[in-house]
This record gives C-alpha cells, sequence and structure tokens, in this order.
C-alpha cells in the first residue's frame, strides 16, 4: 500500500498545480480525472484497514436509539495557549465564552495529556514531527468525541449565534452543512468531495459517538502501519468512507439541516474596506465564518476601516434570535 499512497501524495501535487492555472475547460477536465483517481485510491486504502482491521464488521451496524446528546462542552485547541496567540484566535475564542451556557475548554501543550491519550505510535509520530500539528489536531478532535464527547469548534471560527449550544446540545451529532455547492472551495481546494455535508473544523458528538469512534480506531490502524497521513484532508475522505459504507452514519449526517452558504466570505475579505450592510448579510445568513489567522492586526495609520478591524473591535458580534432566519442567500 505505500505506492498508493505515494500515488497519492503525486496526484494532490497535480492538483495543486492544476489550482494554480486558469479555469480553463481543459483544466477542469484534468481536475476532475485527478479527484476521480484520487478518491479511488483513498477508497480502496482505508477499504482495507477497516476491512483487514475488523473494524468495517464491528461498526457496520449501529443502533441509534440510545446515543449520547452532544451536551454543552467546546473543545478548542492552539497549541501554544492563547496568551500568544494571533488576534483573530483570541477573538474568536472570547466569542465562543460568550455563548449562552457553554462549557469551554482550551487546550494547549500544557494541559493536552489532561484530555488526550496516546495510543499506538502516535506519540512517537507527533514527536518525531511526521505527524503535523495540524493532522495532530484531526486525530485529537476524533478522541476527544469518542471519549468525552462535545463541540468542537476550530480556533479561527466566528460563531455569529449566541444560542448555538443550546440549539444544538440535545443531538448526538452535529457539524456545520452547507446549503449550496461553494465553487470556489471546489475549484481551489477541493473541499466538495463531501459535497458540504459536513466541516472539519466545527463538529459536535455525544460521548461514545459510533462516527468518531470509527474513525478514531481506523486512524490507529492506520498509524500502525504507515509513518505519515496519506492526505492533508485525511479526516474528511475517513468521514465520508463511514458516510458512504454504513447506513447509520449516512442517515445520521443527512439529518443535519443547512446552517451556512459561504463560510469563508469574511475570511476572504478581512483586509477589504468595511461596509455595514456587507457584513450584517454575511453574519445574518451563516451560522459561523471561517477566519484566517495570519492576517495582519489593525494598522492604525489606514484611513479607512477593514473587516478585520471591525471584528476585532466590535463587540456587536452575534446575529439576533429573530435575524437568524435569514438564510441561504450568499452575499459575493
Amino acid at each position: 500500500m505505500k505506492d498508493v499512497i505515494d500515488e497519492i501524495r503525486s496526484l494532490q501535487r497535480r492538483r495543486l498545480v492544476l489550482n494554480s492555472l486558469q479555469d480553463l475547460p481543459f483544466c477542469r477536465t484534468l481536475r476532475d480525472r485527478t479527484d476521480e483517481r484520487k478518491q479511488h485510491l483513498v477508497d480502496a486504502l482505508v477499504d482495507s484497514i477497516a476491512r483487514g482491521s475488523g473494524l468495517f464488521d464491528r461498526y457496520h451496524d449501529i443502533d441509534q436509539s440510545d446515543l449520547n446528546p452532544i451536551g454543552n462542552r467546546v473543545w478548542v485547541f492552539w497549541n501554544t495557549g492563547l496568551e500568544t496567540a494571533p488576534p483573530v484566535v483570541r477573538k474568536c475564542v472570547e466569542i465562543m465564552q460568550d455563548l449562552d451556557d457553554v462549557d469551554l475548554v482550551v487546550i494547549d501543550r500544557t494541559n493536552l495529556e489532561e484530555h488526550f491519550t496516546f495510543e499506538g505510535d502516535i506519540r512517537r509520530l507527533f514527536d518525531s514531527g511526521r505527524i503535523s500539528i495540524q493532522a495532530f489536531s484531526d486525530i485529537l478532535r476524533c478522541q476527544l468525541m469518542a471519549r468525552h464527547g462535545g463541540f468542537w469548534l476550530d480556533s479561527t471560527l466566528y460563531i455569529t449565534r449566541k444560542d448555538f449550544i443550546t440549539r444544538h446540545c440535545d443531538m448526538p451529532y452535529f457539524s456545520f452543512r452547507h446549503s449550496s455547492n461553494d465553487l470556489l472551495l471546489k475549484r481551489k481546494w477541493n473541499e466538495y468531495f463531501t459535497r458540504g455535508l459536513w466541516t472539519m473544523y466545527g463538529l459536535g458528538a455525544g460521548k461514545g459517538s459510533p462516527l468518531f469512534s470509527f474513525i478514531y480506531d481506523l486512524y490507529l490502524e492506520y498509524f500502525s502501519r504507515y509513518n505519515e497521513v496519506f492526505d492533508y484532508f485525511h479526516l474528511a475522505y475517513i468521514w465520508l468512507y463511514a458516510y458512504e459504507n454504513f447506513p447509520w452514519a449516512h442517515e445520521m449526517i443527512d439529518s443535519i439541516e443547512p446552517s451556512v452558504s459561504c463560510s469563508y466570505w469574511l475570511g476572504q475579505h478581512l483586509m477589504k474596506p468595511f461596509d455595514q450592510s456587507r457584513w450584517d448579510t454575511v453574519i445574518q445568513e451563516n451560522e459561523f465564518q471561517k477566519l484566517n489567522w495570519r492576517k495582519s492586526p489593525p494598522d492604525r495609520t489606514r484611513r479607512r476601516q477593514t473587516y478585520l478591524d471591525h471584528f476585532l473591535e466590535t463587540g456587536d458580534y452575534f446575529v439576533s434570535t429573530s435575524s437568524s432566519a435569514t438564510r441561504g442567500k450568499t452575499s459575493r
């Protein structure tokens, strides 16, 4: 299977080159063929591990009648700690702290092992750098969901609904779902092989979640065989495998209603001149916005306020409950 992983990575490098080219018909065709071949290889890789380890049979038939609710705990991870985190991260976490009925736990390298148990070869690979901090973050969230339950929110998520926790805490599973195919994501990042059915950066599950227990168990099996992840979107690919192979997972994931139409709009426009009406439209139509911590902090010498300035300085960042019904129209 090492040759398969090498080919998956080669296809990913080809995809990045195609992303940089103009959106011409032949480029779209090559992207589609590249994505199809990569999907086939990833499915074969994951399936061989799931069946060979017995995980497929163990998780194929699950009774969903007695699943635990998500609850009100929110997990956030920033490895070096919030004290040295970029302003966007600190602001996003500050907003999370103001959510109704939230039990927020911020994990960093100083308290990591209070919440995460290193198992199998994960510590060796993480300490040696073979598992990057980004890949480890995916593994971390899956173990947290399987062992403890709660919500996982990326540290760069701007939650626009103050009642986010109370509206979703009684569900056994949650993930942000898109209401439309975001063509920018499909063209540039290939995130839409999941068809917008979930996001890896905003999710929730009850303790003992069969979905995240399967994914985490598959990680343990995978890393007992290989020393590196097979793709940047490894979590989404395994998630997709469960969706397409386990009827209970398909039903559970399909039960979630769309809550976002353009998740990256604000992140893409942080340094653009601020417009109040556009800001209002974007946060009214989306339950969250995925931001970029690498953007610069406010520059007081600028004559015009940017969206980043407004985000970091405003105290009015939640949409009122009466406004939250307005969704589904993407602001472009």
